[in-house]
């Protein structure tokens, strides 16, 4: 992939994407990356160069269907990683799920380093970042 399409990438990213700790059956607290938008090609497109899943929904019946684009754990850090140098609003978010998940990958990953992570992480989406 170009450069130049990677920084596309990451400003669609910083604009529209949100990056969070969550668990799940599959995943116990990992990094979670998603995007989230009404233009199906654009979301279609993330799915097709970075795997993940992919799906849609409509919350009222008048409203515009949204279409949803999630990695996770391991998939969602490679995703940042390759978009985060050219990333502008979420990158101090980015460096700290990939700060995260090497810990983990490691076995380093304290409870402390742990809890202290997700308020980081918590306080970055409070300020709108």
């Amino acid at each position: 992939m170009k450069k130049t399409d990677l920084a596309y990438i990451a400003g669609i990213f910083d604009g529209e994407g949100c990056i969070t700790f969550q668990k799940s059956k599959s995943h116990p607290q990992s990094v979670f990356v998603e995007l989230t938008n009404t233009n199906e090609w654009i979301v279609r497109q993330f799915y097709f160069w970075f795997g993940g899943s992919f799906r849609n929904w409509q919350s009222q019946p008048h409203w515009k269907v949204t279409w949803r684009w999630v990695a996770q754990g391991e998939g969602g850090v490679k995703f940042l990683e390759l978009i985060l140098p050219y990333l502008k609003l979420k990158r101090p978010q980015a460096e700290l799920a990939i700060q995260f998940q090497n810990q983990k990958r490691a076995k380093t990953l304290t409870n402390v380093v742990e809890e202290a992570t997700k308020v980081a992480m918590s306080h970055f989406n409070k300020r709108g970042v």
